[in-house]
């Protein structure tokens, strides 16, 4: 996949803790927003798609963030694992991963795999503030 792909990734509708407007009135997202049963966010790669960003909702009333590879492949998230300061970097890649009714559909994975669900955790943070930084490309029906 090439660095300059946008990629959506559909956002639940209503507040259910995957983002919020903070005191100021900014757009926050959580790691709510990223979380997946198999550690590897789903997201739709925008050219297959038509850059079409609707279809890529999950639900009618979703939103849709727009996320750029080049971004997500910048990202070194340390975590520390031990009591020594020893923190392992996890990098961050989108790679294809084909669905039987979604050709676009690819995922973010780490390099190395997660030792556990507080670096999952981080890795999540950090594709929240992602996100953050282009705010909605389609906003949810609320």
């Amino acid at each position: 996949m090439a660095d300059d792909e946008i990629l959506y990734r559909s956002i639940r509708a209503g507040r259910g803790g995957e983002y919020y407007i903070d005191q100021d009135g900014i757009l926050r997202f959580t790691s709510q927003a990223f979380n997946d049963k198999s550690r590897e966010p789903s997201v739709d790669r925008a050219k297959m798609r038509n850059n079409n960003p609707t279809l890529s909702k999950k639900s009618p009333s979703d939103g849709i963030v727009s996320l750029v590879t080049s971004e997500i492949r910048a990202e070194k998230v340390p975590v520390d694992h031990s009591q020594n300061n020893n923190p392992t970097q996890y990098i961050l890649d989108v790679i294809p991963k084909r669905l039987p009714d979604n050709d676009s559909h690819a995922v973010i994975v780490p390099n190395p795999e997660y030792k556990n669900d507080k670096a999952y955790k981080r890795v999540k943070e950090k594709l929240a503030y992602l996100a953050g930084k282009h705010g909605w490309t389609v906003t949810p029906m609320e």
